[in-house]
Order: C-alpha cells, then sequence, then structure tokens
C-alpha cells in the first residue's frame, strides 16, 4: 500500500490498526504492525490485559517494545457501554492510567484511542468535563 500511495501526491495517507491486547493473539504479526503508522491496540474486552489490571502494564510494555516504528495508542471504550469484557474506566481513573503509561516513558507511546468519539463526548466526570477533555489533558501534561 505504501508504494502505491508514493505514487500520488495529492493527499498524505496513514496505515493503522486496531488490534486486541492480548499477547497471543497471532492474527496481526509483529512484522506487519511495524509497517504502520499508528497502532491502537484494545486494551479492553480482553481480561489479560484490560486498562484497570495487572496485565495492563505488562501488556502496554510488551507492546512499546514490540513496535519499532508506528506510534503506540491505548486504546480505551469511552463509556461503560463500550465494552461486556472489562477494561473501561471512569475518566478520571483511566485520565491516571495515561500518566502512569506516560511515567514509563516509552518513546513511542503517542495517546490514547477511544472507542466511541460519540460517546466520548456524552460520558463525563463529576465536573462535567467529558472523557475526549480529560484524556487530552492527562496526554498533554
Amino acid at each position: 500500500m505504501r508504494a502505491l500511495y508514493k505514487t500520488q501526491n495529492a493527499k498524505s495517507y496513514y496505515l493503522s490498526a486496531a488490534p486486541t491486547c492480548s499477547l497471543t493473539d497471532t492474527s496481526n504479526t509483529h512484522a506487519m504492525l511495524n509497517l504502520l503508522d499508528w497502532v491502537w491496540p484494545q486494551f479492553y474486552g480482553a481480561p489479560s490485559c484490560n486498562i484497570g489490571t495487572p496485565g495492563f502494564t505488562t501488556s502496554f510494555s510488551y507492546w512499546s517494545s514490540r513496535l519499532s516504528g508506528p506510534k503506540l495508542y491505548i486504546g480505551s471504550p469511552a463509556w461503560a457501554g463500550g465494552t461486556s469484557n472489562g477494561g473501561y474506566e471512569e475518566p478520571d481513573v483511566f485520565a491516571k492510567t495515561i500518566k502512569n503509561a506516560k511515567s514509563l516513558t516509552k518513546s513511542n507511546f503517542g495517546g490514547v484511542m477511544l472507542w466511541d468519539g460519540a460517546y466520548g463526548h456524552i460520558t463525563t466526570n463529576a465536573k462535567g468535563k467529558d472523557y475526549i477533555a480529560v484524556s487530552k489533558k492527562a496526554v498533554q501534561s
């Protein structure tokens, strides 16, 4: 795909993927994922590596160590109904998760990916700040 993209100059193209966070999922090889611009593992819906579990940090660090080119994003549901198998955190708790991930000083950390953006605007914390704003502030601070 990159070769095809180079044949036209009208706009830039980017490649991304949102694989499950499970360390045993072999459907997306790391060789293929390293050809992308962004990788957004879904750190939800998989109890072994969900946000808010002890396995999250291990999985996040593993993903970071395996990706040598693309930026790594924390994929998170932006509302409780975004997952039926765990991994959701309230906005302020998720902000702490982001800050903890940043403290691991992974040079390829790019930010967060939220499922789904519309719910990210209507899910708020106690101060009325939406999930997206709270997450953005945590990434930027």
